[in-house]
């Protein structure tokens, strides 16, 4: 008996330890920033019960989740290259002293991670206050030991669950960090603060709740060149159930947006606000109509967002709380699935705005409609007050961005112009080229200009003729004299709108012709097997074989200029 004694002693004593992490009041921070759980190790082990993860093969759910240590170390000093769960150190892999859970994600199984298959990291809390809890406030960092040239770029969804399986995204506490250009360590590495709110809860003294943190790449199934990003210094603060009823008070500025002018391809347009005043206990937001009017059409928007801000001025700081896919033209929409806490004592400013397609008519405008207390619905409150409409957004053309990466190649009489096209909406790329700078400017819609890759016979435009239209790069440009500098400038157009340009220059030049001579027996690679030494092959060289025997071996495929 004093064995079995001693033996449920022991398991309640490891029970206790190996808890889940208990919430024991409210207003609290409850912290976590992975130092002292993870030391240096390749493989630390993960507090049980309270922190796991997930390889792709691991499912989304708490239960499912199959890493229960890491399996990488990795630091600041030296870039990781192998896909894994990684215990990142600030610094130096074996010494840092600042720690991190994250990933690196790879093409070997199970490390590819994709939004059908992320990696994750979970935590699991109990409620141990005695109460019920209604509010979970916090805050984490995002951190980067690597940067990936994935030119998808790689995510962090952040979300919670009460019961480790069914699972509410946090968007405003998401981010998207896009490509890179190289793999390189970061050092030290950079951090990216996010801050959450979940109210609207009911969690009872007792009972789980769950945070999850999801690393994918942000399109597609191609999950190399990856961004290595760890999760630290997280921390947790429960709020109890606050007897009473909100008293909520609606109101706007007058007009709730001045008029304006809003650019296609473009989002964050704001184009109605409203503020919403809360008193005697917090209130809690989760849902808002607009009607929206003008000539807009369902061809001109994209999206419309709704966004909640502590202040009067709409920026990235604000919060996310919900978005309409494909809204339509003029009319009512509505904005759901979300649940915003608005302290007592405090004002909520909310802001809607516009994504506009490339494709918006220019002359069309939204508004939106003046709101009443009927289209803005909380938990429970008592509203009052009222909202002045928004004027009219105007949608107007504005040049596009000029190409990048512009280069002219010298042939002989002939160049290859390349550039990368504007990034966000264009209709075209205009290429003018002449014999001095070029001091042709287009106008119009282009269809005046007609590009022929002979130089000579296009458009005149200026001094010079254009020679291309279009999109594709790179184009190779004829009829070209050797030794004459030619300026190529490179223009876009979006509508009737033309940017400044871009221009890069070339020199056509004879190309030089060299001729090798085989020596005798060996490989045609080596270089010292020619007379002259033939150490870098071109495709105008003439090779001659002067009737030396012997074999020739290792034969590549490669153009010459004549055998």
């Amino acid at each position: 008996m004093k064995r079995i004694y001693i033996l449920l002693m022991m398991i309640f004593a490891v029970s206790g330890v190996w808890g889940q992490i208990n919430i024991t009041s409210t207003g609290t921070p409850f912290t976590e920033n992975f130092d002292a759980m993870l030391g240096t190790s390749a493989t630390a082990t993960l507090t049980a019960n309270q922190w796991r993860a997930a390889s792709n093969t691991g499912g989304t759910t708490w239960a499912g989740a199959n890493l229960f240590a890491t399996t990488q170390s990795g630091g600041t000093a030296v870039a990781v290259t192998a896909g894994g769960f990684y215990n990142y150190g600030n610094g130096i892999a074996a010494s840092a002293t600042d720690r991190a859970l994250g990933f690196l994600s790879s093409g070997t199984a199970p490390w590819p991670g994709t939004s059908a298959t992320p990696l994750s990291i979970y935590a699991q809390y109990t409620n141990a206050t005695g109460a019920t809890i209604a509010q979970f406030d916090g805050s984490f960092d995002i951190e980067k030991y690597r940067n990936g040239t994935n030119a998808q770029g790689f995510n962090i969804l952040f979300y919670y669950s009460l019961d480790g399986n069914t699972w509410t995204v946090v968007g405003s506490a998401s981010q998207n960090f896009p490509f890179n250009a190289n793999n390189n360590a970061v050092n030290p590495a950079t951090t990216t603060p996010r801050t959450f709110s979940i109210s609207g809860l009911n969690i009872a003294n007792g009972a789980n709740f769950y945070l999850r943190w999801s690393y994918f790449v942000a399109a597609g199934v191609t999950a190399t060149n990856a961004q290595g990003l760890g999760i630290d210094n997280i921390s947790v603060t429960a709020t109890g159930v606050i007897a009473g009823t909100p008293d909520i008070a609606l109101s706007s500025p007058d007009p709730a947006v001045p008029s304006g002018n809003i650019v296609p391809g473009t989002g964050g347009n704001a184009i109605y606000r409203f503020d919403l005043a809360v008193t005697t206990v917090p209130a809690n937001l989760t849902g808002i109509s607009i009607t929206t009017a003008g000539t807009h059409t369902a061809a001109d928007l994209t999206q419309l967002r709704a966004y909640y801000s502590t202040d009067a001025v709409f920026d990235a700081s604000d919060i996310l709380l919900a978005i309409i896919l494909a809204p339509g033209g003029p009319g009512a929409k509505s904005f759901n699935g979300f649940n915003r806490a608005i302290p007592d004592g405090t004002t909520g400013y909310i802001f809607i705005s516009a994504h506009l397609a490339c494709g918006a008519t220019l002359g069309n405008t939204i508004s939106v409609n003046a709101i009443a207390i009927a289209d803005i619905t909380f938990s429970s409150g008592n509203k009052t007050g009222s909202a002045f409409a928004g004027d009219a957004q105007t949608v107007i053309g504005v040049p596009p961005n000029n190409v990048t990466g512009a280069a002219a190649s010298n042939g002989d009489q002939q160049s290859s112009v390349s550039w990368t096209n504007p990034v966000a909406c264009y209709d075209e790329v205009l290429i003018v080229a002449a014999t001095s700078a070029n001091s042709g400017v287009p106008t119009g819609d282009g269809t005046a200009y007609t590009g022929d890759l002979v130089y000579g016979n296009g458009t005149p435009l200026g001094n010079g003729f254009v020679v291309y239209k279009g999109n594709a790069s790179p184009q190779v440009v004829t009829a070209l004299m050797n030794g004459t500098t030619y300026f190529f400038k490179i223009f876009g157009r979006f509508g009737t709108n033309w940017n400044s340009g871009v221009e890069v220059t070339a020199t056509p030049t004879v190309p030089v012709i060299t001729t090798y001579t085989w020596t005798g027996a060996g490989s045609w690679s080596t270089p010292g097997n020619w007379t002259p030494t033939r150490t870098s092959p071109a495709a105008t060289d003439i090779i001659v074989f002067d009737g030396i025997g012997g074999t020739v071996t290792g034969v590549p495929t490669q153009t010459i200029g004549k055998l």
